[in-house]
């Protein structure tokens, strides 16, 4: 992990504040999770997705974007929560809740 994520911002990435949910959490799951832990109406989306990146989207539709593609996406809450798709190469893609 040290090698893809710059040693001052390590410190942001508690495990016990990542959620793994591949091949574990349905979108319904995923939604109810980015809510308990405060997600806001709004979130904004990065994405390899053209039509989606770089926008704010209603929370909902910013995981449909998002969700079961096979795109590279981040879904940006809050500066402290935000849901990461891994781009699909064999079976479900990754994906966190971070």
């Amino acid at each position: 992990m040290e090698k893809y994520i710059e040693e001052q911002f390590l410190n942001y990435l508690i495990p016990a504040h990542i959620y793994p949910t591949k091949d574990k959490l349905s979108y319904e799951n995923i939604m109810r999770i980015l809510t308990k832990l405060g997600a806001p109406e709004r979130a904004y989306v990065i994405s390899v997705n053209r039509q989606a990146d770089g926008k704010y989207f209603e929370l909902a539709e910013a995981l449909d974007e998002c969700y079961g593609f096979g795109f590279a996406s981040i879904m940006v809450c809050s500066p402290y929560l935000a849901y990461i798709e891994c781009e699909q190469s064999f079976g479900p893609s990754d994906r966190y809740i971070v």
